[in-house]
């Protein structure tokens, strides 16, 4: 398996050239096929806030083709552009209602029961096939050849997508609203994570605090109270 790093989210580079091209690109990507592209392989050259843009390019592939909408979904909400706003795309793409409620539970669900990253399959037509021979002898040349026949099948070029906690907060409040007896599952999997995701699920339940039984708030605002972080402590008072 080959893997596609995602950008580490440093913008090293304020070119405003390169942010002009980096918005070209985005915007002219009517399709969903073009825009997974330039979400995968495009450089960030910028970070962005306001959650209509990314909405804008996501309706321009999807509005007359809802067809792969929630992979596009999942690209976006992942990408380092908008990760401080991740939260928000998700609820703003939930309500344009071009995702179908099974498929946002399905994404929701694997934000939360991911670790670090999610893994998308790029397609196969992204990349060349390349062998690499390098010959036992120092004296031979090494060769590269797309002709050459290799024994083992490389396996799928897969794209790592970074999970912000942002993501996990509207997982989490999307799955206790959805079914409020998960409270226990997505706590239990809060203290598994741990650290900044493990507060992003914990402030998803509290989130949804109304919707959880009434016997279960006492134990989840103790189990908040306790957290490192300060926000799930706050958010428990």
């Amino acid at each position: 398996m080959w893997h596609v790093g995602q950008y580490d989210g440093v913008i090293r580079n304020r070119d405003p050239d390169a942010r002009l091209d980096d918005l070209t690109a985005l915007m002219d990507a009517n399709t969903s096929a073009d825009l997974h592209r330039v979400l995968v392989l495009g450089p960030p050259a910028a970070y962005e806030r306001e959650v209509s843009i990314p909405l804008t390019y996501f309706r321009n592939a999807h509005d007359d083709d809802p067809a792969r909408a929630a992979e596009t979904a999942m690209l976006l909400a992942t990408d380092p552009r908008w990760r401080v706003t991740a939260g928000p795309l998700m609820e703003a793409i939930d309500a344009s209602g071009i995702v179908a409620p099974d498929e946002l539970d399905l994404l929701a669900r694997a934000f939360i029961s991911a670790d670090a990253n999610l893994y998308w399959k790029c397609p196969d037509d992204w990349f060349s096939t390349i062998a690499i021979i390098v010959s036992e002898s120092e004296d031979a040349p090494h060769s590269l050849d797309r002709d050459v026949e290799d024994t083992d099948e490389p396996g799928p070029t897969v794209a790592a997508r970074v999970i912000s906690g942002g993501l996990r907060r509207w997982a989490s409040a999307r799955v206790v609203r959805l079914d409020p007896s998960t409270w226990a599952v997505v706590m239990a999997r809060a203290k598994e994570l741990g650290g900044e995701a493990g507060g992003a699920l914990m402030r998803g339940i509290l989130d949804s605090f109304d919707a959880v039984p009434s016997k279960a708030r006492t134990l989840i605002r103790q189990e908040a109270m306790k957290s490192g972080r300060s926000d799930v402590r706050h958010a428990a008072l």
